[in-house]
């Protein structure tokens, strides 16, 4: 098999793998070195619980908003097959949570068309009638809390929902030393050409995963979803910053372009 260029994933696990296949299809190799771990929800009965309220179309109504991919992969998990609800109206922040979100439930989903933040999804029109409605927002543990203000602010009746955890993760051995491969000389055409960065908090937690490697990554492109994530690369070091409007079909668009870019090829 030739060798490809590698693309360092720091996304979760689970995100990072389902990349995988379509990196390969593209003629680069991914290399997973995620920045947070994702955690089961702390209290999925009472998750399944309270989904389970709205399991039928004549039953008590409620708009579910995703607020990443990783919460709608752990509300998948916790219907273990089940079919999802058909009482809630279903609403992502981002193109990419909007993607996953689709395909997990094969039902209509409300999204910004480009900005992925919680202020571009409150600004929508269908998002101008909150009062008294209810709002399951589907979050992790912590979270910015713009977007509960900006719900309880439009008079939504608001419950948050604890999907999962995140955590910085212990580093792995084997990954870093193929990271540390990757950037050498010896790599060939092997060599890293790009990276993935998918929040200012997986950012924090790469700057303590990789003390060394964090400076020679400075000279390679890094793909991120929004501008927020853009600043604090800068400030980490990172100056190579290039925006992808959301979702991995635009990004591997993206890393497609690059490859033609760096390898002179289709």
């Amino acid at each position: 098999m030739p060798l490809r260029p590698q693309v360092l994933l720091t996304r979760p696990q689970a995100l990072s793998e389902r990349l995988l296949p379509a990196l390969q299809a593209a003629g680069l190799q991914g290399l997973i070195l995620p920045a947070i771990e994702i955690l089961p929800p702390p209290q999925p009965a009472l998750l399944l619980q309270t989904l389970e309220r709205y399991r039928q179309a004549d039953g008590p109504q409620a708009l579910a908003i995703f607020v990443s991919p990783s919460a709608v992969l752990q509300v998948a998990a916790v219907l273990a097959g089940r079919d999802w609800p058909k009482g809630l109206t279903l609403a992502a922040v981002g193109q990419g949570t909007a993607a996953l979100l689709r395909e997990c439930t094969g039902q209509a989903v409300l999204a910004p068309a480009d900005s992925g933040d919680g202020a571009a999804l409150l600004a929508l029109p269908a998002m101008q009638s909150l009062s008294q409605r209810t709002v399951l927002l589907c979050r992790g543990q912590r979270g910015r809390e713009s977007l509960v203000q900006g719900l309880s602010a439009a008079g939504a009746q608001l419950e948050v929902l604890c999907c999962y955890g995140r955590v910085c993760p212990q580093p792995d051995a084997q990954a870093l030393q193929r990271l540390q491969h990757s950037l050498s000389a010896e790599a060939g055409a092997a060599r890293l050409v790009a990276w993935v960065l998918g929040s200012a908090e997986a950012a924090h937690n790469l700057q303590q995963l990789l003390p060394d490697q964090g400076r020679c990554l400075a000279a390679l492109p890094v793909f991120v979803p929004h501008a927020r994530v853009a600043a604090v690369a800068r400030q980490c070091g990172w100056l190579q910053p290039q925006i992808y409007p959301g979702g991995d079909a635009a990004l591997l668009q993206a890393l497609c372009a690059l490859r033609a870019s760096v390898l002179g090829v289709e």
